[in-house]
């Protein structure tokens, strides 16, 4: 069953992007993604496929990383206690930059910008 949230103005949810036009659809199938009711956002979606590769590649798939600095995060509405202040826009963060470092000094940077995928650097 797909939920369609409903903004006390207009009655439907409005997409980020879209020059303000209004979908039915926003809160279901492929766009559930974009809220933290639902989903994480890029981070969440493409990020957790894109780190446990990174990880398997770096035999570090039996531990984590000692240490998670969030360095950038942006979100396409402002947030208030913890919760989005307009629930008719995506609310899921847009913009990241958050390193995971490991004990024995690597790091993984995962960013929301570059290409789909992970790069490897050094030996």
């Amino acid at each position: 069953m797909c939920l369609l949230g409903v903004d006390s103005v207009s009655g439907l949810r409005w997409l980020a992007g879209d020059n303000g036009e209004t979908r039915s659809w926003s809160r279901c199938h492929y766009e559930f993604r974009w809220w933290y009711e639902y989903s994480g956002g890029k981070l969440t979606d493409w990020g957790a496929h894109h780190v446990d590769i990174a990880t398997w590649a770096l035999g570090k798939t039996d531990t984590g990383p000692v240490r998670m600095i969030p360095e950038h995060v942006k979100h396409p509405v402002e947030f208030r206690d913890g919760f989005p202040v307009d629930p008719a826009r995506y609310n899921t963060a847009t913009e990241f930059l958050i390193r995971a470092q490991f004990a024995d000094g690597i790091e993984i940077e995962i960013r929301h910008n570059g290409d789909n995928g992970i790069l490897l650097e050094g030996t």
